[in-house]
C-alpha cells in the first residue's frame, strides 16, 4: 500500500501525539501543533494557530494532505471555564 500524506493537528497532545507515532511507519505525517514546542525526527512539525484568518487553507496548501485527522482542542478546563466560547465548536 503507497504511503498517505496525513495532517494530524493538535499533534503535541496526548491523542495527536499518540496518532501521529502510531501512523508515522506507514505513512508521511504532518504534525500541527499552536504553542506548546514538539521536537521530534519521527514526522514534519509545523506551528500555527489554526483560528488565525486563513492558517487553515495555507497548511492545507502546504501539506496536501490526503487525510486530516482533527486533534486540537483546547483541553485545560479552567480556560474552558473562564471563556466558554472559546471551547464552543466553530
Amino acid at each position: 500500500m503507497p504511503k498517505r500524506r496525513i495532517l494530524i493537528t493538535g499533534a503535541s497532545g496526548l491523542l495527536g501525539l499518540n496518532t501521529a507515532l502510531e501512523a508515522v511507519g506507514e505513512h508521511q505525517v504532518f504534525g500541527q501543533v499552536k504553542s506548546h514546542p514538539l521536537h521530534t525526527g519521527a514526522f514534519e512539525v509545523i506551528k500555527t494557530d489554526l483560528l488565525a484568518s486563513g492558517a487553515v487553507e495555507r497548511l492545507l496548501d502546504q501539506t496536501q494532505p490526503e487525510w486530516v485527522i482533527h486533534c486540537a482542542a483546547l483541553a485545560n478546563v479552567d480556560a474552558c471555564e473562564r471563556d466558554a466560547a472559546a471551547g464552543a465548536p466553530i
